[in-house]
């Protein structure tokens, strides 16, 4: 199995910038640092801060998953002001020299509605 594959945990938009998208996920082996993931919009790269977060508290949020997560990856990316009118999503990571695209299976955004978190 590929180790290096990335689950996208949680997608939502930031709860006070508007043009703002957040996410949080992890390596299948645990282990961020070193490793680079990018956002696009159709196909053009979204500026965004990530942010590796690891501890006691990051493996016991993931106690449940089939293996050991010491580190999860948290990213803020901001959108363009027409992003409205844009199609396709994409978090890539980086393999090799090339970056792969990540699936976000059931995660839809409809024009100008928000997704909520139940």
């Amino acid at each position: 199995m590929d180790t290096h594959k990335f689950f996208v945990e949680k997608l939502r938009f930031h709860l006070n910038e508007p043009d703002m998208l957040v996410f949080v996920g992890w390596f299948y082996d645990g282990k961020a640092s070193g490793r680079e993931v990018q956002a696009y919009l159709d196909g053009e790269k979204l500026p965004a801060a990530l942010t590796v977060n690891k501890g006691a508290e990051v493996r016991q949020k993931y106690l449940g998953t089939i293996n050991e997560i010491n580190e999860e990856v948290v990213g803020i990316v901001t959108l363009p002001k027409d992003w409205r009118e844009k199609k396709k999503f994409e978090i890539k990571k980086q393999k090799n020299c090339d970056y792969e695209k990540i699936s976000l299976s059931g995660i839809e955004i409809y024009g100008n509605q928000r997704t909520k978190e139940l």
